[in-house]
C-alpha cells in the first residue's frame, strides 16, 4: 500500500445510543497501536502512529473530533511518511507511553499537558521537515 493510500477500514466510535467501554479495553488497543520500529516499514509505522492516536480518540467519545483527526491525518500522510524515516521516535514513543500511563491513572491535567507538548513539537518537526523538502525540491531545479 503507498503513502497516499488508506489499507483499513476506520471504525467510528459509539454512537449516542451505545455504551462506551470506559478505560482498560480501549485503553489496551491504543497500546498495542503503539508504533515500535522493529524493522517495520514506513508506511507500517505510520498506520500503527495513526491508529494510536486514533484510539486515543475514540476514548473520548467524541465522533467528530475522531473524523477531524482522520481528515487531518489524511492531509499530512505524505509529510508524516516522509518524516518517520527521518527523525528519531524514542522520544514520541516515550510521550505515547506516559499519556497511556496517564489515562490509566485518570489524570486529566497530566494528559492534557503531555498531549499538548506532544502536538507542539510535532508541528514544529514537520514545519522543518516541509522546509527541508521545499529547500531539496528548489536545488533539484
Amino acid at each position: 500500500v503507498g503513502h497516499g493510500q488508506q489499507s483499513r477500514q476506520r471504525a467510528d466510535p459509539p454512537g449516542d445510543g451505545e455504551q462506551r467501554v470506559d478505560g482498560g479495553a480501549q485503553e489496551e488497543g491504543a497500546e498495542r497501536a503503539q508504533p515500535q520500529a522493529g524493522g517495520r516499514s514506513r508506511e507500517e509505522l505510520l498506520e500503527l502512529d495513526e491508529h494510536y492516536h486514533e484510539e486515543l480518540m475514540r476514548l473520548s467519545g467524541n465522533a467528530e473530533m475522531l473524523r477531524v483527526l482522520q481528515n487531518v491525518n489524511a492531509r499530512i500522510r505524505f509529510v508524516r511518511w516522509v518524516d518517520m524515516e527521518r527523525r528519531d521516535r524514542s522520544q514520541s514513543q516515550k510521550v505515547h507511553r506516559e499519556v497511556l500511563l496517564a489515562l490509566k491513572a485518570r489524570d486529566a491535567q497530566r494528559c492534557k499537558n503531555l498531549m499538548s507538548s506532544h502536538i507542539d513539537r510535532r508541528r514544529e518537526d514537520i514545519a522543518a521537515a516541509l522546509k527541508e523538502g521545499f529547500a531539496q525540491l528548489l536545488q533539484l531545479n
